[in-house]
């Protein structure tokens, strides 16, 4: 039995941690630097939203008077031997990274292929000895490239553009391919080139170096495996693990290597490294044949989030808990799967302090999702929408939203959090009422009147915030 002063030293660790409400009500803000990184990941990849007047993604189209001209004589696709002798002889040269670029950078525009080439050319051994650069146009014609005429359409409109572009549309794999598979000592060279447009604009040309990595990593697993792959620990950066995320996904779509994906995700899904269970994550969110390991990633975190809120540490999980979310990429199977994790964890927990580390874990998710959704465009707070929209986790995420209240712990914080939200939807077009959502978590426990006082309260804050 506890005296006196232990029971009060007790009851004062289960008061709310002051560092941990900061942080929940930081969540909530509008972190606009991380949040758009996770915005702009969505349309980078085309996730179901559309590009905005932020997004900065161009469409290009090669004009319909592409010559497409093989009768242009001097081209080392002309005769066998031609490509290999040609490189040979251009070795480290800016022909040569003319070449690799314009390759990487098809049917883009002119001006981004030839800034292309130079970043590649200063990479190169023996740079310092400066080509005279010269003709570029003569150089593309050496191996059937040519300047012709384009579009690009971005969000002011289209605009006429030089865009390099290859005869036949085969040439470029045969050149990436060749110069991969002869130059091994260019290896380091190549990747570091196409990872220096990950995640920066133009965004066009950002994704077409991905695709790039990608192609090259089928072509040479091994390689990829033990020098990129890596690069998920070493580096500790979300970007990282977004652009390795991405060319696992690209490995993905070829047969030959499905297993090896599939396996690398199954190891890393069971580590307690989280940028190894954030890049995993990034693949299993876009991806619908890898449910398995999701729901073994979410589980994971958790366990390893409520740990860590339990033991009063904020070591790793909780640090990246804004990443956890960002990489779900608001997949509904992603948040099913915590739904339905969290369910089962609080009902799992003996004591009412286990409990309330649950619920804190509840309210950091939903301040993230606050913050991540833009409803000027759209997207709701899931942790909101699934309560009033049929969905088969509605009833599990309703019964925790009540728990969290019962509890009355976090009651004024969560009056600040659906604040803010009030805040945020305000001008938009969003179907949210904190009214209907009152109505469907607290309508079976609460009568109308004190519904209503609580609506009350919620908007005389976000009035006043």
């Amino acid at each position: 039995m506890m005296n006196g002063e232990e029971e009060k030293q007790q009851e004062q660790k289960n008061e709310p941690d002051g560092d941990s409400i900061e942080k929940i009500t930081e969540y909530a803000q509008e972190q606009s630097d991380k949040a758009n990184v996770y915005i702009q990941y969505r349309i980078y990849n085309n996730h179901g939203v559309m590009a905005g007047d932020d997004a900065q993604f161009e469409t290009i189209h090669v004009g319909a008077d592409a010559s497409g001209d093989k009768s242009r004589t001097g081209s080392v696709f002309e005769e066998e031997g031609g490509l290999p002798r040609w490189l040979a002889d251009n070795y480290a040269s800016y022909a040569m990274s003319l070449m690799a670029a314009a390759a990487a950078f098809d049917s883009l525009p002119y001006t981004w292929v030839i800034g292309a080439a130079q970043r590649l050319y200063e990479s190169f051994p023996y740079s310092e000895e400066k080509d005279n650069v010269h003709a570029q146009e003569e150089i593309l014609r050496q191996f059937s490239a040519e300047i012709c005429k384009g579009e690009m359409n971005t969000y002011i409109g289209i605009t006429s553009i030089d865009v390099v572009h290859f005869t036949d549309p085969h040439y470029r794999e045969t050149i990436l391919r060749y110069i991969w598979q002869q130059y091994p000592q260019l290896h380091q060279n190549i990747i570091s080139w196409l990872q220096s447009y990950n995640m920066h604009r133009p965004l066009t040309m950002s994704k077409r170096a991905l695709e790039v990595m990608g192609f090259l990593a089928g072509e040479d697993f091994i390689y990829f495996l033990h020098e990129v792959v890596p690069q998920v620990s070493a580096n500790k950066n979300i970007s990282t693990d977004m652009m390795v995320g991405q060319i696992l996904i690209l490995l993905n779509q070829r047969e030959e290597h499905k297993r090896n994906v599939y396996n690398l995700l199954r190891v890393w899904s069971r580590e307690e490294r989280i940028h190894h269970l954030l890049t995993a994550l990034f693949v299993c969110a876009q991806l619908n044949d890898k449910n398995d390991i999701m729901r073994d990633i979410v589980e994971n975190y958790i366990q390893g989030t409520l740990r860590e809120i339990q033991e009063k540490v904020s070591l790793k999980y909780r640090s990246g808990l804004y990443d956890f979310m960002g990489a779900g990429i608001r997949s509904f199977t992603f948040y099913r799967m915590l739904i339905e994790t969290l369910e089962d964890v609080v009902n799992t927990q003996d004591s009412q302090r286990q409990r309330r580390n649950v619920f804190e874990l509840f309210l950091r998710l939903f301040a993230i999702d606050v913050s991540q959704a833009r409803p000027q465009k759209g997207e709701e707070v899931i942790f909101i929408m699934l309560c009033t929209a049929k969905h088969q986790v509605s009833d599990k995420l309703c019964f925790l939203w009540r728990l969290v209240w019962e509890c009355g712990h976090y009651r004024q914080l969560v009056y600040d959090l659906l604040a803010r939200y009030d805040v945020k939807i305000a001008g938009t077009k969003s179907g949210y009422s904190v009214e209907r959502f009152a109505d469907k978590v607290l309508g079976e426990v609460y009568p109308k009147e004190m519904r209503q006082d609580i609506c009350s309260k919620i908007h005389r804050r976000a009035r006043d915030a």
